[in-house]
């Protein structure tokens, strides 16, 4: 994944970045978003930088995404507008869902959220979601694998996200001069965020990248280097297992998901042989570059002043929303 930055995220991700590297560090198999890079490109005829980051994709796989949810732990104004593909969490308290993974996974699972979102908290962020996005298994999907499956595989042949925005680019209109050519069964690149990554300013702006994420580091310009030298050429190895087999096989294995994908498995049944996955859930927390400024703050007194409930608005203290999203999730996973 590229995703562009604006200036203060830029600003601010260099000055997290040294905490940021030591939480993933310590967490391999973290939810947060798992950054690889980040770029300035210079245009000095237009006078303009653009920064962005390269990261991994929560859909780093190639199974069908059917359905995907952005949440917060919110529920003021936490509705999709119709016909968006992103759903949020009024939308999944309606359905009733539950994401059934069993006890142990779910214990794996909460334990990881409840440090990520310290970490978020003590790094004075907020307005973060988990992406979430559900695979229904069908057919001989439902028999549980029968050995884990090569990394190597998957690092061989690149692996596009399958989502249900990806799905309508796939037929696309090619203009050429005075020329028009349809182009069948073709995923294009997306300049859009509507599945991979949920963007509030207008100029941010993510799509896919072709290339191997593993083989990209943390590089700074030149005169920054100052802050981040230390961190600069290293982080990348934080995320390697997802691409280096040697490194994988030294790693704590993951504990929710044996996957080569990464997707965490739903079973229905007593385990074993009789066990049937009935879902794969893909997971991660986005967003993580909010800081709660003076601006943010004064948007939590001023809803607050409007009679909104704190519990209910999106826009509240790092410690708060934290404490609200662990929540939320922990009433969602069982």
């Amino acid at each position: 994944m590229i995703k562009t930055q604006t200036k203060e995220e830029k600003t601010f991700l260099r000055q997290i970045l040294p905490n940021y590297y030591r939480h993933m560090k310590e967490n391999p198999h973290s939810f947060l978003t798992h950054f690889y890079g980040m770029y300035r490109v210079e245009m000095p005829d237009l006078g303009q930088s653009i920064y962005f980051v390269i990261m991994k994709s929560v859909f780093n796989t190639e199974k069908e995404i059917h359905k995907i949810w952005d949440l917060k732990g919110s529920t003021k104004g936490r509705r999709s507008k119709r016909g968006d593909s992103v759903h949020k969490d009024l939308e999944i308290l309606d359905e009733g869902r539950k994401l059934q993974v069993g006890s142990n996974v779910k214990g794996a699972i909460m334990d990881q959220l409840k440090k990520d979102s310290a970490f978020l908290a003590k790094m004075e962020i907020m307005d973060y979601s988990l992406l979430l996005g559900v695979h229904l298994c069908t057919g001989e999907e439902k028999s549980p694998p029968s050995s884990p499956g090569s990394v190597e595989s998957r690092r061989n042949g690149f692996t596009r996200s399958n989502t249900p925005y990806r799905r309508e680019m796939k037929n696309t209109v090619v203009v050429n001069c005075s020329d028009v050519v349809i182009i069948e069964n073709t995923e294009c690149l997306s300049l859009d965020n509507k599945d991979d990554q949920r963007h509030d300013s207008d100029d941010e702006t993510a799509y896919e990248d072709e290339s191997d994420a593993g083989s990209f580091f943390a590089q700074i310009s030149q005169h920054d280097s100052d802050t981040t030298s230390e961190f600069q050429f290293d982080l990348c190895s934080v995320f390697s297992s997802s691409f280096s087999p040697e490194k994988y096989s030294i790693m704590t294995p993951n504990p929710y998901s044996s996957r080569e994908d990464l997707g965490i498995e739903s079973f229905r049944g007593s385990g074993g042989a009789n066990a049937e996955i009935q879902e794969l859930y893909f997971a991660g927390i986005i967003d993580i570059l909010q800081h709660y400024n003076a601006r943010k703050w004064g948007e939590t007194m001023m809803r607050r002043a409007a009679g909104n409930n704190g519990s209910a608005i999106s826009c509240v203290d790092p410690v708060t929303y934290a404490d609200r999203f662990v929540n939320f999730m922990s009433d969602l996973i069982e």
